[in-house]
């Protein structure tokens, strides 16, 4: 089934740098993902009472090795976008929240060692420039590139991509009956199970000090044991 991309995003909060010109604040939403997987598996392991194997099991064997439930999730996706913005903008005066665009903004050439984002910027900071500001009528400070003092910065909204996430969560079930319509269920859940690092996105200011770089990360692998009366 196709679907449909919400091309605006205009949430409580959202600096828009021209009012006038929504125009200019087309773009990805930010639940945008360019490729997603997602999986489930549940298997009744085949042991115990009336099952393939053990069929023939005693009371204590069946109630150790029978009954027991395997589940599975699996999620992968790409990243989410994210707006290079300008740090210390100040609109009351006219400061464009975002800069101008000079190239793609994409690494090209990345360090032979350490990661991106992490040891290094997540994104090429070089293919970004502040529009220019004055502090006076007729004193404005330089642009390499020509760009006029007191504009709207043509970097688009959400232009570049955060880190893709990736996570493993399995479980498995012990299901003892206890007596005519009453039985107790044992559950182990594990969740990102691999302990994979899913990266939160970068810092979104191009001129900070630790722009590009991530700070953080989502939720580690974590278990939780479960017991549950069913009646």
């Amino acid at each position: 089934m196709a679907g449909l991309s919400i091309p605006f995003d205009y949430r409580i909060g959202y600096n828009v740098q021209d009012s006038r010109n929504l125009k200019a604040e087309r773009g990805r939403s930010s639940f945008d993902r360019g490729h997603v997987f997602t999986g489930s598996f549940f298997w009744q392991v085949p042991v115990g009472r009336n099952q393939p194997l053990l069929s023939g099991a005693g009371r204590v064997s069946n109630a150790v090795l029978g009954g027991w439930q395997i589940s599975g999730t699996s999620t992968a996706y790409t990243g989410a976008p994210f707006t290079v913005m300008t740090q210390g903008a100040n609109q009351t005066i006219g400061d464009a929240i975002r800069p101008n665009r000079l190239a793609s903004g994409l690494l090209t050439a990345v360090p032979d060692t350490g990661r991106k984002g992490v040891d290094y910027s997540w994104f090429d900071r070089t293919a970004f420039e502040e529009v220019p500001t004055c502090s006076s009528i007729s004193v404005c400070l330089p642009s390499p590139h020509g760009f006029q003092p007191f504009g709207f910065g043509n970097s688009g909204r959400n232009i570049l991509d955060g880190p893709g996430q990736m996570s493993v969560n399995l479980g498995g079930a012990k299901n003892v009956r206890v007596r005519e319509g009453h039985s107790l269920q044992l559950r182990l859940d594990m969740f990102n199970v691999l302990n994979r690092a899913n990266f939160q996105l970068p810092n979104k200011y191009y001129n900070s000090v630790s722009g590009g770089r991530i700070t953080g990360a989502n939720a580690m692998r974590s278990l939780q044991l479960a017991v549950q009366y069913r009646f």
